[in-house]
């Protein structure tokens, strides 16, 4: 299986990415490769955010 495989998310399972736009620990790369590679179980996009911040995780309880 290549890194380039599509997944689908479950019927029930949402997804959102934050990525942060000052951020030197992780590459924008990581989050355009997750948009492209996660699709949701309907076959639409998974949702991206980026934020204008240097923070280098964001949690969401």
């Amino acid at each position: 299986m290549s890194l380039l495989s599509i997944w689908m998310l479950l019927a029930t399972s949402f997804m959102k990415v934050f990525h942060s736009k000052h951020n030197l620990t992780a590459n924008s790369l990581s989050s355009v490769l997750i948009y492209m590679g996660l699709t949701t179980a309907d076959g639409g996009n998974i949702d991206i955010q980026i934020m204008d911040s240097d923070i280098h995780v964001y949690t969401r309880l």
